[in-house]
């Protein structure tokens, strides 16, 4: 799988847009969601409307912080399906810099999923104790399913890095592209859909590069 990393003002950050397909399938998986909930909406039911209206709640409110959520997030979760790694990165960068830049990003990432995982674990079995006052009232549940689906995102994210890890030493691509995409960023130029960033990404074939990109520099 493709990955590219990038220099933001020292910061290093990860990025792929391969298995989008997972997107994809994530919107799929909405639409279904969305046929379950008509589905239990149906009939006279109070129970069964009112764990409809929970559960499209509960996704509603999870996909909208989810899009606020640290976009590498997603990154890692794609690189647990990879095979192996091929690396784009600054043709400035030598390879030994190349991997040790990778790995103490990867190490930093997953220490930092590992304490927010046992973070919202601790919040998921403590809102658990609250369910049976708690469920008659639709908004607060919002709150207590949080921690549970943001508990599992930082599972998955650890297991990618890990993956990632254990796949060893990557393929390394210098570029002159992402050279010139950082330089662009060190002198603060705008990142938007017509921007010189913008143009580069796209010659690297990154169709969504600079709203990610875009996320950071705001």
């Amino acid at each position: 799988m493709d990955f590219y990393l990038i220099n933001l003002n020292k910061r290093y950050l990860l990025y792929t847009e391969q298995n989008y397909s997972q997107e994809k399938l994530k919107e799929n998986r909405r639409d279904k969601v969305e046929v379950f909930i008509k589905k239990l909406a149906q009939g006279n039911s109070w129970w069964k409307k009112f764990f409809s209206g929970l559960i499209r709640t509960v996704r509603d409110t999870y996909v909208r912080l989810e899009d606020k959520i640290d976009p590498m997030e997603r990154i890692f979760k794609r690189m647990g399906k990879s095979k192996s790694i091929k690396l784009f990165c600054s043709a400035k960068l030598k390879d030994s810099e190349t991997i040790r830049r990778l790995n103490s990003l990867l190490l930093y990432q997953r220490r930092r999923h590992a304490i927010w995982l046992l973070i919202d674990t601790g919040l998921a079995i403590g809102a658990l104790g609250l369910t049976p006052f708690l469920v008659p009232i639709p908004g607060p549940n919002v709150f207590l399913y949080f921690p549970a689906l943001r508990a599992f995102s930082h599972y998955l994210a650890c297991q990618g890095i890990t993956k990632g890890l254990r796949l060893g030493k990557p393929i390394i691509v210098n570029s002159d592209k992402i050279t010139n995409i950082e330089s662009l960023i060190v002198a603060q130029a705008p990142v938007s859909s017509d921007s010189r960033i913008s143009q580069l990404s796209r010659e690297l074939g990154l169709e969504k590069f600079d709203e990610f990109i875009g996320k950071y520099s705001s």
